[in-house]
């Protein structure tokens, strides 16, 4: 092969090998770079929007990163398998958070979250607000009050603890 072949062809995996990589770099609004993150979408509250692995979906007040699903066999019942869907929540400051969702073995509804001192609700599946079932790949985030409130706690959960705890022998 001539030098000038040679050439043509490092060119073309040079440039081939660019647009790959630019693939998996998306400028973020302040001008830094964050890998794996192919999409960066403004969404408003109370908003029905899709979600996806390496997409950023940009609120008035954070962001939130869909990381994927998780499988965990129930200690009660080993044939039972809860899907927990994992976010992470990252404020204006760079403030990161874990936040998990799970209709667990069968409840959905919405989870409370707080970032920066404000409660927000997640909804997946359903939306209680609009009642109206979302498909998989869909979500609701919603201000909920401006007063923190205590995670909801079911009257099955209270009775299920009062009767573990009173039925251990000594």
């Amino acid at each position: 092969m001539p030098p000038k072949k040679y050439m043509i062809i490092a060119l073309i995996i040079l440039a081939a090998a660019l647009i790959i990589g630019g693939i998996f770099l998306v400028e973020k609004k302040d001008s830094t770079y964050q890998k794996g993150v192919l999409s960066i979408k403004n969404v408003a509250y109370g908003e029905i929007t899709a979600f996806h692995k390496n997409e950023v979906l940009q609120f008035p007040d954070f962001r939130v990163s869909y990381l994927g699903e998780t499988d965990k066999k129930v200690d009660f019942n080993p044939n039972l398998n809860v899907v927990y869907y994992n976010f992470s929540i990252t404020d204006s400051s760079g403030n990161e958070e874990m936040l998990v969702w799970s209709a667990g073995t069968g409840i959905v509804s919405p989870k409370d979250f707080v970032v920066r001192d404000r409660s927000y609700q997640l909804e997946l599946k359903y939306s209680t607000k609009d009642n109206k079932k979302l498909t998989d790949n869909e979500l609701i985030i919603s201000l909920a009050n401006d007063t923190i409130k205590p995670p909801r706690v079911l009257q099955a959960d209270r009775e299920f603890k009062k009767s573990e705890t009173s039925s251990v022998t000594p």
